[in-house]
């Protein structure tokens, strides 16, 4: 088995480079956010040894608001949605599990229509939707994105490929 990966979308051109790969037993996630924006991100799995790890924080944890997900053992992510702008990054995010939904977290305002993007309702730079689904069994691989300059640029993930 491989992995194959998802994304990041946002803005994956500039700030530190992170990875999360094949830590796909998230017991918890940290999120840090301010109303328009991701401030920071960190997991805890359980690693191949059964141990819980805790990652690296991704951003800073300087956000207004914190949230602490907790996934039951038998709970598995089978996607992440939200919306970036190429000024922000990442403005709003949204787990989603086998069995229930966390979110949104951060920005949380109508995000209007229209090709190439659109236009934010806090008038800020135009916010582009994203929807990353990694399937309903148990696919995912991880997370990897982007920080700089105290938020999260970018997102992505991890697909376990299946051998024919």
């Amino acid at each position: 088995m491989s992995l194959v990966e998802i994304g990041p979308l946002g803005n994956d051109n500039l700030g530190y480079k992170w990875s999360e790969k094949g830590n796909d037993k998230i017991t918890d996630i940290y999120i840090s956010h301010f109303p328009s924006s991701i401030a920071s991100l960190q997991f805890q799995y359980v690693n191949q040894y059964g141990q819980q790890v805790l990652s690296r924080l991704y951003g800073t944890s300087n956000g207004s608001k914190f949230n602490v997900l907790k996934l039951d053992s038998s709970e598995y992510i089978t996607g992440v949605k939200g919306s970036f702008d190429p000024v922000n990054g990442i403005r709003s995010l949204t787990f989603i599990t086998d069995k229930r939904q966390f979110g949104p977290f951060g920005f949380n305002g109508k995000v209007g229509g229209g090709a190439g993007g659109s236009g934010s309702a806090d008038g800020c730079s135009k916010v582009t939707p994203f929807d990353l689904k990694f399937g309903l069994s148990r696919r995912f691989g991880g997370f990897n994105g982007r920080t700089r300059n105290g938020l999260v640029t970018s997102i992505g993930g991890y697909v376990k490929t299946v051998a024919p």
